[in-house]
């Protein structure tokens, strides 16, 4: 996982942006920092020593430096000492956690119970078709993320959401997808903050290459001259 300097600008000032969602009792006057956590599960390696040196110094930017209060959590190769600090980090009242987890499974029961006030994810388009993520974000039933992580459940929406995987109409299914986003947008279970543009490199002897701002892209059609 490579982070750049600009994404990590983006996650310290999404974890700014997040506290906005917090409960009240975790909200702070306007001349008070926001207290962010920075757990890292270990500095083993070359990219997480990078990550946390980059992170520190955008905390400590003349345009964060009077909005942050950053505190590094190093658990080692320890997945409940990260828990637990992360626990602390709670109670001690923080208002944005910025997690490397050691374990790609120890931290999952939290976020399976819903046990947070707002959460920060992202995801990648892999198939061109809505159904992939339309399901994923908004059928809590069926799409196997609750939602995105949100809980959010709206029969209506789910409906809608399976009935247009299960047609082959196009006219059908633009219809039942333009009636998700009008309940997605009356609803908003979540926020789209920004999307990562992507670069790519092609040879002038490539033709018909393109990706989608989701950042799919699909060779057939691609011809080389």
């Amino acid at each position: 996982m490579a982070l750049t300097s600009t994404k990590l600008v983006r996650i310290l000032g999404v974890a700014v942006l997040a506290t906005g969602f917090a409960a009240p009792g975790a909200t702070v006057a306007a001349d008070k920092k926001f207290k962010i956590f920075l757990s890292m599960s270990y500095i083993g390696n070359d990219w997480q020593a990078e990550a946390a040196n980059m992170v520190k110094a955008m905390a400590s930017h003349k345009s964060m430096a009077d909005k942050v209060d950053l505190q590094v959590q190093v658990a080692g190769p320890n997945a409940q000492r990260q828990i637990q600090q992360i626990n602390a980090m709670v109670q001690q009242g923080a208002q944005a956690i910025v997690v490397f987890p050691i374990s790609p499974t120890a931290l999952n029961a939290a976020q399976q119970k819903g046990n947070y006030h707002s959460v920060l994810t992202g995801w990648t388009n892999d198939i061109p078709d809505p159904d992939e993520l339309v399901s994923y974000a908004i059928d809590f039933q069926h799409g196997g993320s609750h939602a995105f992580d949100t809980y959010y459940n709206n029969p209506k929406i789910i409906s809608l959401s399976q009935r247009a995987e299960q047609s082959n109409d196009s006219a059908t299914r633009k219809n039942l997808y333009y009636q998700v986003q009008q309940t997605w947008a009356n609803d908003v279970p979540f926020l789209a903050l920004f999307y990562t543009p992507y670069i790519n490199a092609v040879s002038s002897k490539v033709h018909g290459f393109s990706e989608n701002p989701l950042g799919y892209f699909n060779l057939e059609g691609v011809t080389k001259s």
